[in-house]
């Protein structure tokens, strides 16, 4: 008899010990995994506010998740906004409504790019390319601090993966000033040998030279190309030669 009821009490603590762990892991379970930011253009309005000035307004359910900060980012720079409990925001830059858009969720570690958008009909927005992510870190090269270091993303360049610090901007194709725009302020050349074949750098900017007119990328000389004789596309007949701009 004895034994009988040593070896219930042993069955009883066994199945006791199999309820707690199962008790744990449903508990485990039942903790669900962080949801990645999300953007619903389609509850988004962008309205021009003022003659250089745009709007953009997110209704309830905008931006995932609540209560978090938003970066928009157009040409002339960007600004933090924040985005209320039920997913609503409002930010104010300047520029006009066919800038391109560039949309972050500022997260504790990590600058989350969720969509890029630009005017469309009435004060509807569009969904529209982010152009390039060379370093595959889903922060488009156009708001990405380090477009070619994959462990760097949106404006976390600092020290330990802290905010972008920023420093007097330089010519170097790098955001040095922190403003989301790469070598903002710089001409588009400094010498020739930055310029398109044919072209020479004047004044910052690649032209074609004194005498020259630029026919489909290409500067010619349009008193001697026999293909632009006189002008662009003006192609001479085979065996003719172009002189003084005239075909002979």
């Amino acid at each position: 008899m004895t034994t009988r009821r040593e070896g219930g009490l042993a069955s009883w603590r066994r199945q006791c010990l199999l309820l707690v762990a199962i008790t744990a892991i449903g508990g485990c379970n039942a903790t669900p995994l962080p949801l990645p930011p999300t953007a619903v253009p389609d509850r988004m309005s962008l309205v021009q506010s003022a003659p250089d000035e745009i709007t953009l307004t997110g209704r309830s359910g905008a931006i995932s998740p609540g209560n978090s900060s938003l970066r928009v980012t157009a040409r002339a720079g960007f600004i933090e906004t924040t985005v209320e409990a039920n997913g609503a925001f409002s930010a104010i830059l300047v520029g006009s409504r066919s800038e391109l858009l560039f949309l972050e969720v500022l997260l504790d570690r990590e600058d989350a790019f969720v969509v890029a958008v630009t005017g469309s009909t009435a004060d509807t927005v569009a969904v529209t390319s982010p152009g390039p992510d060379r370093d595959g870190d889903r922060s488009p090269d156009a708001v990405d601090c380090a477009p070619n270091d994959a462990t760097l993303g949106g404006r976390r360049c600092g020290a330990d993966g802290g905010m972008c610090d920023p420093t007097p901007e330089i010519c170097d194709g790098e955001d040095n000033n922190c403003d989301g725009i790469v070598d903002n302020g710089c001409p588009a050349c400094v010498m020739d040998g930055d310029c398109p074949a044919t072209q020479v750098c004047v004044g910052g900017t690649c032209s074609c030279a004194i005498g020259r007119a630029l026919c489909m990328s290409v500067c010619a000389d349009l008193s001697t190309d026999a293909a632009n004789c006189g002008a662009c596309g003006a192609a001479c007949a085979a065996g003719e030669s172009c002189a003084g701009s005239v075909c002979l």
